[in-house]
């Protein structure tokens, strides 16, 4: 096809919706991404199956199994390990995999905001607030991921260790534990940039702070 650019014809230029390609190019992209990590965070008290799960079980529940106030009035089979101490050694119950792949979804939208932060030709305003505004979402998208991190660390112990953004050209489906002491690393550089880049109070509660941050 003498007339067809390959170059111009594979390049991808989504203009009728967002995509990380149109959204993630300025301070005001980065902090609607940011956005998602809020709702995220607070699925923990989401029922699992408004999340694609299959139970109707909030997630934090998972971590009340066992003790004394905790209990459920039924038998089944996937909450069993509320009322019955032993079964919190279930680990195929599908509560277990819901919380596997909402830590990990929250990984990965943060990886990608701190991916995509450190690309050329981003706006982030003028002057010295634009190094500011930077480090404000990035501190933010650290906040949660080393907040997930310490979700799936004292849930499952050792975990894959994630900290770039997934492409289609880094993608794999054979990650090896990493050790609890390279996470915990990874989550303490996280949680001390927020604490270093974040205002200790804001003037709104629901917004993570260098306080919240020093809590971890």
């Amino acid at each position: 096809m003498g007339g067809c650019n390959e170059d111009k014809f594979l390049k991808e230029d989504p203009r009728d919706a967002l995509y990380p390609e149109n959204l993630l190019v300025d301070y005001n992209g980065f902090k609607s991404m940011i956005t998602p990590l809020y709702g995220l965070m607070r699925a923990e008290y989401r029922r699992a199956d408004a999340m694609g799960g299959s139970i109707a079980l909030c997630l934090h529940s998972a971590w009340g199994g066992g003790v004394d106030n905790s209990w459920a009035n039924n038998s089944h089979a996937e909450m069993k390990f509320l009322y019955n101490p032993k079964g919190i050694t279930y680990t195929d119950l599908a509560i277990w995999n819901n919380i596997f792949q909402w830590g990990y979804r929250i990984i990965n939208t943060a990886n990608m905001v701190i991916s995509r932060a450190d690309n050329d030709g981003i706006n982030w305003g003028s002057g010295a607030d634009a190094e500011n505004r930077k480090n404000e979402v990035l501190a933010e998208a650290r906040f949660f991921r080393a907040w997930a991190y310490r979700h799936l660390t004292y849930s499952f112990g050792a975990v894959p260790l994630s900290t770039q953004e997934i492409t289609g050209l880094n993608y794999r489906d054979d990650w090896d534990r990493a050790s609890l002491s390279s996470i915990r690393e990874v989550m303490a550089e996280d949680f001390q940039f927020a604490v270093d880049n974040l205002p200790l109070r804001t003037s709104n509660n629901s917004k993570v702070s260098g306080a919240v941050a020093r809590h971890y």
